[in-house]
């Protein structure tokens, strides 16, 4: 079974991309991967507090083909030039938006990185009235 990230993306207008596109790990080849970036950008971005969107784009950065990157705080926050506090709220409020999951916590004891697997969904509006 082939990977949903790895299934040709749907046409769709330049302005407009399919809410398809962001479905998916990180792909791989760089066609694709700009594909999801630009789709992120699109729809996602203008829904994020600036600190998670900083946050995320460094996790981008350094993502493999499977979206997974481990990467510790200290490197986050040398990264972003964001404080301690703004990194974890950072995270926490995409974990919250599913846009990031922690698949292994790391320790600072132990010199251990977390490793967090990206994902470009786009989260409800919280602004919107519910009816």
């Amino acid at each position: 079974m082939t990977a949903s990230w790895l299934q040709p993306l749907p046409a769709s207008s330049a302005a407009e991309p399919a809410a398809a596109d962001l479905s998916g790990s990180v792909p791989s080849t760089p066609g694709r991967r700009w594909k999801f970036y630009n789709s992120f950008m699109d729809k996602t971005l203008c829904q994020l507090h600036p600190s998670e969107a900083v946050v995320w784009l460094d996790l981008f950065r350094h993502a493999n083909g499977e979206g997974i990157v481990t990467r510790s705080q200290r490197l986050i926050i040398k990264a972003t030039g964001l404080s301690r506090s703004a990194v974890e709220r950072a995270i926490r409020r995409l974990k919250e938006d599913k846009l990031v999951n922690v698949t292994n916590r790391g320790n600072n004891l132990k010199q251990q990185a977390s490793q967090y697997r990206l994902r470009a969904l786009i989260r409800e509006d919280k602004s919107a009235p519910s009816s």
